[in-house]
Order: C-alpha cells, then structure tokens, then sequence
C-alpha cells in the first residue's frame, strides 16, 4: 500500500511534470513564430517589424477583452464605492454596468466581434503552411498547419491567463490602463450594428424550433426530488408517507450563485490581509452591548475563554475583532470563513449572504435527513 506522504510526492512530481512540458511547449512554440515571422513565412505580409507590433497588439487586446468579461460579470452587482478610490476601475465599472445593466449584454456581444476578429488575424500571423523543416509530412500538417504554435501562444497570453488574473483580482483588472478604450470599442461595435444579424438568426432559429417560452430554471426541492426516484414498488405505507412530502414546484431556500462558493479560504499575511480595513465588532454599539442577553454571553466563562484562546484582550474592548479571529485561525492552520475577510477584500462574502446561504444547507440538510427515516 502506498502512504499519503509517496501520494503527495507522486502527485507533485506529475503536477511538475505538465507545468514544465507546457512551458517548454509554449516557449518553443514562441520562438517558432519569431523566427517565421523574421524570415517572411506568415500568410499576412509586411516588415517584420509591423507584423510583431500587430500581433502584440492583437494578443494584448484579446487579453483585455477576456480579462474583462470575467471581471465585469463578477462585479456587476458589486458596489463601487468600495474601490471608488480606484478612479479608472470606478468609472470603467460605471460605463459597463450602465443602463441597469443593459451595458453589460451589449459589452459581451461587441467583445464577441473582437474576440474573432482578433483570433483569425493571430492565424494570419501563426499559420505557415509553406515553412520548410526537416520533419515527417503528417507531423508538418498536425503542428504547422494546423496553426498549433499560435494557437499555444494565444491561449496563454491572450486568453487563460487574463482570465484567471480577473478571475481573482476583477477590481484590480477593471484598473488596468486601456481598459475603458477596450469597453467603449465594444460597446461601439454593437451599437452600429455590425453584429445584429445574430439576433435576427436567434429569433428565426426560436421560431422554426418552437422555442416561443424560456425555460424554467426554478429547482425543485431535495426532498421531492428523491422521492421521485423511489420505485413504484414501495409499500403502501411509503406511498403515503411521500404524499406528505413538500410540493413538487416549491423553490429551495435561497437558490444563488453563492452556493457554488466556497466559504472559507487560505490566508497567509494577516497584517496585510486587514492593513487599513475595520475592525469588525470592536466599535459596536454600547447599547448593544449592554443588552442583558447579551452580557449574559459575554460573562460566561466558555465564551470568554474561545476569545482568550483567540488572542483577545476583553480590557479594550467587548468583542474581539476580525483580524484576532483570522489571526487565530491562520495560526491553528484553519480556513478563514470569507464573511471575517476586510470588505476590499476580492473574495469577502457579507455575513448575511453567508447566513442565507447555511439556512439554506440547512434546511437541505433537515429534508435529507427526514427522508432517510422515511427510507427506513
């Protein structure tokens, strides 16, 4: 049998092998394109010098148009006056949430016309089907031909790496110089009409198929729909056990995007991590403190011993702020739940999504557990 800690070694060295074949793929792959570029082998012909400012170009703007589709729909509810000292990310924000969000559905369709207008003339620039290399004719067709290294060299620069930045830092994407010229092209391009026709091809498609009505999208609940599942050959004291089930069209409790969220996450800097951002509780109201409920918890000695153990000095104040809970968190080597993270902070949850969130586990939790003695 083989332990964790060989497991571990065995998946770091596989984890080190793909990062360095695809490094080296990818450099190679760069290189070639140099070097085809520099002795005239590309389809588009010009100076050496123009055609290496076109394709920068042309993989930088399709760059900015990835990293800004993820960072405009992850911002798109978000409040500005966070990063309102952002001014560029605050005014980009501004002009691509426009229009209660109508801004947003016409910046992805003008970004689309973009995307493969930049893509087609990157294989103008990466396709050389007359390079003459000593290697085996089918190997010439599945690498050269087929424009592999562009499409290696693209995809890393102009699209999974700008999209994995936004994916984490939106704000600090949004704030990238040239940003707003990129959304006002886009936004340019669908307003004069270039790409209207794909609503013209959407509504005949909808029309020939019978696609009159959206499709409901509403789940159903956990508890009905295991039920279903049931065979028809239960006994008649489960059938009459199921009846009592929750109707069939009745939504879960607050069914969002932030199910799909983790809760909590790694933080190694905690200075740094609240540099500046407030101190949760520390300055709660002392209305609220001295209420008799909550004097109550605050006196009793297992409380007060968890914000001891939390590094928290109850002479200064009541409650212990964030940064001591993270702090202790961060040293016992735990998750940060990503409600105590400062409110900058790209992956802070506010605490009340958190609780509608868990009372919706909850409540999914109950009905399991209720149609498990059912079951029985």
């Amino acid at each position: 049998m083989t332990t964790k800690a060989e497991d571990s070694l065995a998946q770091k060295i596989f984890d080190g092998t793909r990062y360095t074949v695809s490094t080296v793929i990818t450099v190679v792959s760069l290189v070639l394109i140099i070097w085809a570029i520099a002795n005239g082998e590309a389809p588009l012909k010009g100076h050496p010098i123009v055609l290496y400012l076109l394709f920068v170009f042309s993989v930088g703007l399709l760059a900015m148009l990835e990293g800004l589709q993820i960072a405009i729909l992850n911002l798109e509810r978000a409040n500005p006056e966070r990063f309102r000292h952002l001014n560029r990310a605050y005014v980009n924000h501004k002009l691509a949430t426009r229009h209660h969000g109508l801004n947003v559905q016409r910046f992805l369709v003008g970004r689309q016309f973009f995307v493969v207008f930049v893509v087609f003339l990157s294989a103008q620039l990466t396709t050389y089907s007359e390079l003459d290399i000593p290697i085996p004719q089918w190997l010439f067709i599945l690498i050269i031909e087929t424009g592999f290294p562009g499409v290696m060299v693209v995809l890393s620069w102009g699209q999974l790496m700008p999209q994995l930045v936004a994916a984490t830092h939106p704000i600090t994407f949004m704030n990238i110089p040239g940003a707003w010229f990129v959304i006002k092209i886009a936004l340019g391009f669908e307003a004069v009409g270039i790409t209207h026709f794909s609503w013209v091809l959407t509504f005949f498609t909808k029309f020939i198929f019978r696609m009159s009505k959206g499709d409901s999208v509403t789940r159903m609940s956990i508890t009905r729909s295991k039920t279903k599942s049931r065979t028809k050959g239960n006994s008649r004291s489960s059938r009459s056990r199921s009846k009592k089930v929750t109707p069939a069209q009745k939504p879960e409790l607050f069914n969002s995007f932030i199910s799909r969220e983790n809760m909590a996450v790694n933080i190694v800097n905690v200075d740094d991590l609240y540099s500046g951002a407030e101190k949760g509780m520390t300055y709660a109201r002392p209305s609220a403190m001295s209420h008799p409920e909550t004097m109550r918890w605050l006196q009793d000695e297992s409380v007060r011993n968890v914000f001891q153990l939390w590094g928290h000095d109850s002479s200064k104040s009541a409650y212990p702020s964030k940064k001591e809970i993270v702090q202790h968190l961060v040293k016992m080597g735990q998750p940060v739940p990503r409600y105590l993270l400062p409110e900058h902070h790209p992956q802070c949850i506010p605490p009340h999504i958190v609780v509608l969130e868990l009372t919706r586990r909850e409540a999914e939790r109950c009905n399991s557990s209720e149609l498990k003695g059912d079951e029985a």
